[in-house]
């Protein structure tokens, strides 16, 4: 197995995921990372638990310039669930990267339960397909997501 110092990531990132119990990368993160980190496109078909949220967002992680104030990553998931916790998972995370906005799903008025500081910029947003396109019509949100156009997206 590889380790993710192997990958070449920030020392602060290696040691939040050492904390976290994460020493070694899986199989899937091993064939994934470099081909993501390539910019390639990558479609990653995996059981639960073998390591796919970390495949995708470490190299997320590395591209996101922290602090800006705009959307630098877009993911969109199948349920509100799994947006849930894919910005989970990359809160605790992200912060040892220097980002300190993460906000799923895309923030609204009416789920601050789910959201901190409501206005502030969101680097990496995890939404559903319907709720981006309940969003496209919001020029806030679509402004701050620096080009992406949601009414691009069919559920």
């Amino acid at each position: 197995m590889i380790s993710f110092a192997d990958f070449g990531l920030a020392p602060s990132v290696v040691e939040t995921l050492r904390l976290h119990g994460i020493k070694e990368a899986t199989p899937v993160q091993e064939r994934a990372i470099p081909e993501v980190r390539a910019g390639r496109d990558v479609i990653v078909q995996a059981q639960t638990g073998t390591g796919k949220t970390l495949a995708f967002l470490l190299p997320i992680f590395e591209k996101i310039k922290a602090q800006a104030d705009v959307a630098q990553a877009l993911v969109v998931t199948p349920t509100r669930e799994l947006a849930i916790q894919i910005a989970k998972v990359a809160g605790r995370l992200g912060e040892a990267a220097g980002i300190t906005s993460l906000k799923s799903p895309l923030p609204l008025a009416s789920r601050s339960d789910e959201t901190s500081s409501a206005g502030t910029a969101r680097e990496i947003c995890a939404v559903t397909p319907i709720e981006l396109e309940e969003l496209g019509a919001d020029s806030t949100v679509t402004s701050s997501l620096s080009g992406f156009d949601p009414s691009s997206v069919t559920s």
